[in-house]
């Protein structure tokens, strides 16, 4: 079965295609999910909402660099916020008018989760990072301090004995 429109002053196009397993297609007359949106798009299983991520869909991959993803964070403002449509149900969340441009969408309607989800992962990667390297500070400062504290105790002891000798 499939739902055929007409765009404005153009062609008729297959809007929805629901093949003969039931997968309801999107932008796709050949879904391979309960529900898929576009050939290559994302989709969902009939449990979880999943977003194509394959390295076969994407192009000029580059690293997060953590400065970018730190300025994104500090600049994110969580809010607390009832839809207008939806009164009872409070929600936690951002504000897509207010986002920082690195996880803004064009049209700063809506988000995209995985965008938190990197600058939250790449923030957490440079966190761990610079408290493994403080760790390891701290382990050099412990032993230098055991060091000294080792020194002091010998000195202590010699001038120990040095006063002892001079009847101090």
């Amino acid at each position: 079965m499939k739902l055929v429109v007409r765009q404005v002053n153009g062609p008729y196009i297959e809007a929805v295609h629901v093949s003969p397993a039931g997968n309801v297609g999107i932008g796709t007359s050949t879904p391979n999910y309960l529900l898929q949106v576009g050939k290559d798009g994302a989709w969902c299983d009939g449990n979880v909402w999943h977003d194509v991520s394959s390295r076969e869909r994407k192009d000029h991959i580059r690293d997060l660099s953590a400065e970018d993803a730190l300025s994104a964070l500090e600049q994110l403002r969580p809010t607390r916020f009832y839809y207008k449509s939806i009164r009872d149900d409070e929600h936690l969340g951002f504000i897509a008018e207010d986002v920082p441009e690195l996880v803004a969408s064009k049209d700063r309607k809506g988000l995209s989760a995985m965008d938190f989800v990197a600058v939250l992962t790449k923030v957490t990667q440079e966190q761990h990072r610079t408290i493994a390297e403080q760790q390891r500070t701290i382990r050099e400062q412990q032993r230098t301090v055991e060091l000294q504290q080792r020194r002091i105790a010998t000195l202590d002891e010699r001038l120990r004995r040095i006063e002892e000798r001079l009847g101090l």
